[in-house]
């Protein structure tokens, strides 16, 4: 009846338990890769790969799954640290005669147990190395397992060429190799190796970046600018001098205003578009000196601009605004000053990049900054007793600056005699221009 499970008869299951028995080496010699990640097999015919999705590298911006090549026995391990943009920088082999007894993979930045250097089996055989440039990308990434039957089989051998010229072959002979398995390159950047290893290589693979299309970069903090002083500073320039005088019998209090224009450069170095291959543009806010009554006294960082990545040269309005105090019944004279500081600093900051398929990959990066800074400093000088009535009363530009006229509410009465006199009269004069002292 349709829907009922039958009792095979004793032919039928003779022939089910031949097939098992036909097989079952087969599936012994079966690559599979171990771990949490899901693995997807390529074979079961004595060749040994697998494509693996390791759990740390399901990222968006990853070429993924990735194919890892060899036995799934021994130790796993998978090297990578994203958060600090570590790429691959450099890989050496120790081949033997049936395998590879050990590879080791150098980053640009990382913390593994070596540093930044992982390492899979021992530095035992025969050994070569690749180096590869700042840049420098992967154009063929091709993986051998060592065409061993169960249970030696194991990573092989492996083959590079970049974009630089390099050719990088290491391994067994290749008379002694398995089957070929060509790796989707991505970027041609490396971001992670995985692997199984004893005493040598049982697995190998590569995870890649994929496609760069575009990055950028944002500075959040400059380290160590609080420990530069900004009152320091060369090439001082005088913007103006000024004399006040109060006839009155109080304090008085004016304030010494200017905004003049000045050139400023920025430029700030990483090795992000070095690295990346493309133009990495830089959003970032600059140090600027804080006054404090007339006294440089501290840093502040300007909000952050979008900036080139060849650096700035722009023409900023730094405003001052001095107050200053005169005693009652006296003149003096006051000077404001600009000193120019030549910051080269480091600086840290975010890149964030963009692969094929809109994915944002980002990590931390540190630089260096170098730039100009303006200190504004208003000095006062001899302070003179006054005696009868004011000579005058007026005001005027200097050098790009002004000096707030004191307030003046009825002059033709004050003429008239002193008994009428508004004791907040005063007379100021000044001089000034961008003089060098």
């Amino acid at each position: 009846m349709a829907g009922r499970w039958r009792r095979p008869g004793s032919a039928s299951a003779m022939i089910l338990v031949f097939a098992a028995l036909l097989l079952a080496p087969a599936c012994r010699g079966a690559r599979h890769l171990l771990g949490r990640g899901a693995s997807v097999e390529i074979s079961i015919n004595g060749t040994s790969t697998a494509r693996v999705g390791h759990p740390a590298a399901n990222a968006g911006w990853t070429v993924n799954p990735f194919m890892v090549v060899g036995s799934g026995s021994g130790k796993a391990a998978f090297y990578w640290a994203p958060g600090q943009g570590a790429l691959v920088s450099g890989i050496d082999v120790w081949a033997g005669v049936d395998g590879v007894n050990g590879i080791a993979v150098t980053f640009t930045a990382g913390k593994f147990t070596e540093g930044s250097t992982g390492l899979f089996g021992s530095k035992v055989g025969a050994h070569s190395g690749l180096v590869l440039s700042a840049g420098e990308k992967i154009t063929e990434m091709t993986l051998w397992d060592n065409g061993l039957p169960s249970p030696r089989w194991a990573f092989g051998a492996m083959k590079i060429v970049t974009d630089a010229g390099q050719t990088f072959d290491a391994g067994v002979a290749p008379s002694h190799r398995g089957q070929a398995y060509v790796l989707d390159v991505g970027s041609g950047f490396v971001v992670g190796v995985s692997g199984h290893y004893g005493s040598s290589v049982n697995a190998f693979g590569a995870c890649f970046l994929k496609p760069v299309i575009s990055a950028s970069l944002e500075v959040d903090a400059y380290p160590t600018l609080q420990d530069h002083s900004p009152a320091g500073g060369k090439a001082q320039s005088v913007l103006a001098t000024v004399t006040y005088s109060n006839f009155g019998d109080e304090e008085q209090h004016v304030r010494m205003t200017g905004a003049p224009t000045l050139p400023a450069k920025h430029l700030w170095t990483c090795d992000a578009s070095e690295v990346l291959g493309v133009d990495v543009p830089i959003r970032a806010g600059v140090p600027r000196v804080v006054e404090t009554d007339g006294v440089p006294s501290n840093w502040t960082v300007t909000d952050a601009v979008d900036r080139s990545s060849d650096g700035d040269e722009e023409e900023v309005e730094r405003v001052y605004d001095l107050p200053l105090t005169v005693g009652p019944h006296s003149s003096v004279d006051a000077k404001a000053t600009l000193a120019e500081i030549d910051l080269d600093i480091g600086f840290t900051g975010r890149v964030g990049v963009i692969v094929d398929g809109g994915a944002k990959w980002t990590y931390r990066t540190s630089g260096r900054y170098q730039g100009l800074a303006y200190a504004f400093t208003v000095s006062l000088g001899n302070v003179t007793p006054l005696d009868g009535e004011p000579a005058f009363v007026g005001g005027s530009k200097i050098g790009g600056a002004l000096a707030e006229e004191p307030a003046v509410k009825d002059v033709d009465s004050h003429l008239k005699g002193s008994e009428e006199m508004d004791r907040e009269v005063w007379e100021w004069k000044g001089v000034g221009g961008f003089d060098e002292i």
